[in-house]
């Protein structure tokens, strides 16, 4: 049996193990590279160009303005929220226009009921009747303004009356002088007889001449007696003409001033009535609603108590139903790598990438002029079609709002592996040869 020795002489006088690869390492280390070099050749990297963006819809959006300059009061909507028709999105303060509607309410109140009581006083007016002013204090609708208006007309009434006395007095005296005359006028035939029969007992010599004089001076009086009738009762016609003349002109005056009262009052009312219209209009108009269904947008920037200029934007709204495109700007430098129909890969930065994935896209739209963007550096708008609109993770979909900021990496190429080596080595020998 052999014996083992463990002697530091023993063990390293012992023979080595041969591995297989020890005499051929030089080869396995050339197959290595070989066969990286191999698939540096066959793998393609790709090259994308990262852009900003953010989700947008294809359909208009409706732009909500200010129609006037006011401090928003509430909001009732948030950034990407999805509205109904006519859902109040938000108000503007309205304190101001209600007490100025307040103010010309109630003064449209005090002219109505002036306007009520002077139509009234219009409808009932006769100049003749007496009662004339407990009926108007009578009436139904009776209100401070109709006590005014009786007492103007009680003092119509008294000039009214008082022209009123005087034809009365002037017809009586009228009347009197008319008997007078009438008394005249039948007497006079007797006195002519007396006279006749005078004169015949003058000329029989039964009578003396100077009882004839006598009644010729009293007829002739007599004569001269109706004459002077007619002029009066002629004088006293004047006058109660005149007079009643005068009693007309205050009657037509007095309705002439309630109908030109009464004009006055109806154009105040209707035109305090088209303010107040208005005004409400711009109270109601206060209350943004929203014209469609769809999704709130550019909302982030209003906080209550911001003071709203007049044809300031509010917010958008964008069709519910809308389909989706990524709007962003390509530095310009990438400007040239760019073109239409490249495909890309478009990351919400909502849903993290590495659980959620991305979705695709391609390239739709690249403007040929350039902007400059919030840093002032040159960029050019492109816009990218989604193929796909949700994500999924666990097999539950979350869907994709407008609104949402992306990150977009187009594919703008490829690459072999091994040409991120090569290219360097070739760049700086292409340029060294053409060196002196």
């Amino acid at each position: 049996m052999h014996e083992m020795s463990f002697s530091p002489d023993s063990i390293q006088a012992a023979a080595k193990p041969i591995y297989p690869f020890q005499n051929n390492f030089v080869v396995v280390l050339v197959l290595l590279v070989i066969l990286v070099v191999s698939i540096s050749c066959v793998t393609e990297i790709e090259i994308v160009s990262t852009v900003d963006g953010s989700i947008a819809p294809i359909s208009k959006s409706h732009t909500m303005r200010s129609d006037r300059e006011a401090l928003l009061k509430t909001l009732h909507a948030e950034e990407g929220q999805l509205v109904r028709k006519s859902q109040l999105l938000l108000e503007l303060d309205t304190q101001s226009n209600r007490f100025e509607l307040n103010g010309l309410e109630l003064l449209r109140k005090n002219k109505q009921q002036k306007l009520l009581a002077l139509a009234a006083l219009q409808q009932t007016f006769v100049p003749e009747l007496k009662s004339q002013k407990p009926a108007l204090l009578q009436l139904p609708n009776q209100n401070r303004y109709s006590k005014q208006i009786a007492l103007r007309f009680e003092t119509y009434q008294h000039q009214y009356q008082d022209i009123h006395e005087s034809i009365q007095m002037l017809k009586a005296e009228q009347a009197l002088e008319a008997t007078r005359l009438a008394q005249s006028k039948a007497l006079l035939p007797f006195n002519q007889l007396r006279l006749k029969a005078s004169e015949a007992l003058i000329q029989k010599g039964y009578a003396s001449k100077l009882e004839t004089l006598e009644h010729q001076s009293l007829l002739a009086q007599q004569r001269a007696q109706i004459l002077i009738s007619q002029q009066i009762i002629s004088n006293y016609q004047l006058k109660i003409k005149a007079l009643t003349h005068d009693q007309l002109s205050i009657a037509d005056s007095f309705k002439l001033q309630l109908a030109e009262q009464i004009s006055t009052l109806e154009m105040d009312v209707e035109a305090l009535t088209q303010q107040i219209n208005s005004l409400q209009n711009v109270i109601d108009k206060a209350k943004i609603r929203s014209p469609i269904n769809g999704y709130v947008q550019e909302l982030s920037t209003l906080i209550q108590g911001t003071y709203i200029e007049a044809g300031q934007v509010l917010l958008k709204i964008v069709p519910e139903q809308s389909d989706m495109i990524v709007k962003a700007n390509v530095p310009n430098n990438d400007r040239g790598f760019i073109t239409q129909g490249q495909s890309a890969r478009v990351k919400v930065d909502a849903f993290p990438y590495t659980r959620y994935g991305s979705l695709p896209a391609e390239v739709k739209l690249l403007s040929r002029d350039s902007t400059l963007n919030k840093d002032g550096a040159l960029v050019y708008p492109i816009e990218f079609t989604l193929l796909r609109n949700r994500l999924t993770l666990n097999g539950k979909r979350q869907p994709i709002r407008y609104g949402m900021s992306v990150k977009v990496d187009v594919i703008t190429g490829s690459r072999t592996l091994i040409s991120y080596f090569t290219d360097p080595i070739s760049h700086t020998l292409s340029k060294s040869l053409v060196e002196r």
